[in-house]
């Protein structure tokens, strides 16, 4: 299947923000259900097709930093729940 066109991609009559906006709320359910590489899967791959977002970057770092329990990443994950409460209102990940 050579040049077969990425899941991600939206069909030519759904604009691209419609497409994105369903990845932020897919990767945000699927950190919320703890479902880590699944949540950083999706942002991944939207980053990689849509470009920078700040919502999918959060997501992306939030599901990292729920998975690494080194506690030389404490500081570090200080600050990404006080940034999910700015952003999300707090999703619980910590």
């Amino acid at each position: 299947m050579a040049n077969a066109p990425a899941a991600n991609v939206p069909a030519p009559n759904v604009p691209a923000g419609d497409v994105l906006e369903g990845a932020r709320a897919r990767s945000r359910a699927l950190l919320a259900g703890s479902r880590l590489g699944e949540a950083r899967q999706v942002a991944l791959t939207a980053l990689d097709t849509y470009g920078p977002d700040a919502e999918l970057s959060l997501v992306l770092a939030l599901a990292y930093a729920a998975e690494d329990d080194d506690e030389d990443d404490r500081v570090y994950r200080e600050a990404l729940v006080v940034a999910d409460g700015r952003v999300f209102g707090g999703s619980g990940v910590q």
